[in-house]
This record gives structure tokens, sequence and C-alpha cells, in this order.
């Protein structure tokens, strides 16, 4: 189908712009299948393209949000899924549009925006099946000690538990891309952590520069991020938590731990 489409319009993909389109109907209806879409909920679709996995999506629910960012596919998409009247394609830029309401989101996302876009649902902590780069799908999943664990690790554990659900051949892309992808499913949790978010995610992104390196180590080459002097760092780092084990050992728990330290430390 999409090879027709693609003929039909005479269209030519653009990698630069990150135009990969899945092109297997049996893994778009498993996108749609796995997202577990019931006809009360509003799907929001980041990279919509020209709506192969649109028109799937808007058999299974009340509303979808179809977001596409260039504008010569715009009339594409319109064509394509005019027969779905509960379709609505908002032209423009995910991470600077205002969002509309949504219960789920289910989209093959723009590679290179991966990590502002899994933030960007973190944050309206939302229930997603996202079909991502294999490289960084692996680092969402990652756990502590594994070479991929770093800062997305932390953020995709601390808001969802990030669930692999399948990896999809390059070869299922048109034009093919130069890796392979996972589509993953972020399940939100309900946590109690009391925490202020921002301070906890500076600390973690001040530590994971120097990930290989033991915890009071990495905070001292990154006391930058706090505005500290060499001693008054040096005098923060003498009693933390956890401050001999490597930073890429360090657990949710643990990152935890050395937050309120610092926090307490810093009222």
């Amino acid at each position: 189908m999409l090879e027709e489409l693609l003929k039909k319009y005479n269209l030519k993909l653009n990698k630069n712009r990150d135009q990969f389109f899945l092109k297997n109907e049996k893994i778009l209806d498993f996108e749609v299948n796995c997202a577990n879409i019931s006809k009360e909920e509003t799907i929001l679709e980041i990279g919509a393209g020209i709506g192969t996995l649109t028109k799937k999506l808007a058999e299974k629910a009340k509303k979808v949000y179809a977001i596409e960012k260039d504008k010569t596919l715009i009339p594409i998409l319109k064509n394509n899924v005019k027969d779905h009247k509960n379709v609505e394609i908002i032209r423009g830029d995910i991470l600077e549009i205002t969002l509309p309401k949504f219960d789920k989101c289910v989209s093959n996302i723009p590679y290179k925006i991966s990590s502002k876009i899994t933030e960007l649902l973190a944050k309206n902590k939302i229930f997603s099946i996202i079909c991502y780069q294999k490289e960084f799908a692996k680092r969402l999943i990652s756990e502590p000690t594994e070479k991929e664990y770093s800062r997305i690790s932390i953020l995709s554990n601390f808001y969802f538990t990030p669930v692999f659900l399948k990896e999809v051949s390059k070869k299922q892309f048109i034009p093919e891309p130069k890796v392979d992808s996972m589509i993953i499913k972020l399940v939100p949790k309900n946590f109690n952590y009391k925490v202020n978010e921002e301070l906890f995610f500076k600390i973690v992104s001040a530590l994971f520069v120097h990930k290989n390196k033991k915890v009071r180590n990495s905070f001292y080459n990154s006391r930058v991020f706090f505005n500290l002097e060499k001693e008054q760092a040096k005098k923060l780092i003498k009693n933390m938590p956890y401050k001999e084990i490597r930073v890429i050992s360090l657990s949710i728990e643990k990152l935890l731990e050395i937050y309120n330290y610092i926090s307490n430390k810093c009222k």
C-alpha cells in the first residue's frame, strides 16, 4: 500500500528530514493492537506522514490527532484520510505546538528527536507505543551496569515501565535507514516520589556526563551544573551516598538517596 501511494503521488522521501516510512502492514497492525485502543479514546500520532498508520488508528479510536511538520505531505495526508472524519490534522512541530488533550500516543517518530519526544511523553505521563531507532530504544530499557544505561534510561524508568515489544528490520522501511528499529511500550508509573523533578534530573545529568567514573569524581567534574567552587564541591562530596561506586551502577533508588542528600545540604 505504501509503495502504491508513493508512486501515485510521485513522492520522494527525504532521509535528511527523517522520513522513513514503515511499509509493513502487519507491523502497523501490531502497533495498533498493542495500544489496545477503545472507541472512547483520543490518540496522538507524531509524524503522521501520508497517513498509513493514521487510518488504522482512526478505525479504532474516538479521535486521532495527526501531527505532521512537512507541509508537502499535508495534502497527501488529507486525501488519504478523507474518509475518516475523526482525524484532525495538525501541521506543525510536535516540540513547538500546544498539545491537544489525548489519551494515548501511537507513533513511528522522527529518530532525530527521540529524546525530546520521550521527555515530552514523560512530562505528560502518557501511555505510548513508539517505534524508535534500535540503539536509542536499547537505552530506554537498559538497566544499571549495562553499557547503554544513561540519563534517558533513568528518565524512561522514572516515569514509565518501558517494555520491549518487537524488533523491526530496517528493510521494512522506505527509504531503508542505516539501522534497525524497536517498538517500545511506555506504561506510566503511579509513583509517589516526593522530589523536585527539575533538581533530580539536573543531578542525573551532571553525574551521567561521566557515567563510567566514580560518583565523587563525576560530581566534582560536573560541579559547574550547580555553580560550585572546588572547595564547595569537595565539602559536599565528603559524606555523599554511594560516592565510591561508579555512576553507571546507580539505580533510581540510589539516585534518589543522592538527591535527598544534595537537596538537604543545599537548603
